[in-house]
């Protein structure tokens, strides 16, 4: 199976990052931080997008680069990373150590919850 291109995944990601599944091209360049004309490239795919730009966009939006440019709904046999992460620390055979891991894969899952909802607070221009 050949990989996916990243270039049809950043807008995807950068729409779910806004709260917005059609966000104007306008609105988006305004938020990210860069001109029209890219954003519209980005849009369309048509282009290859630069690390310093791609570093802006993820600056505005509050994320990593590598976050930007992977599928938007990845999945691991069907499942989400969140649920597979938890069944395979379930699956741990040491208790000690498993219990550490589903303590940590909570403990991320609601770091990602609160930085998903900061994102959106910034999009909007709710206070945090």
């Amino acid at each position: 199976m050949e990989p996916k291109d990243p270039k049809t995944y950043l807008w995807a990601n950068i729409c779910t990052l806004l709260g917005d599944s059609s966000p104007s091209i306008d609105k988006v360049a305004k938020a990210v931080g860069v001109g029209r004309g890219t954003v519209q490239r980005i849009k369309e795919a048509q282009t290859s997008v630069g690390l310093d730009v791609l570093r802006e966009i993820a600056a505005a939006l509050k994320t990593e680069v590598w976050a930007l440019l992977r599928p938007p709904e990845e999945k691991a046999d069907g499942l989400d990373y969140k649920t597979a992460a938890l069944m395979a620390a379930y699956a741990w055979e040491d208790e000690a150590e498993r219990e550490l891991l589903v303590t940590f894969c909570h403990a991320v899952s609601k770091k990602l919850e609160k930085m998903a909802e900061s994102a959106r607070n910034v999009k909007t221009g709710t206070p945090l």
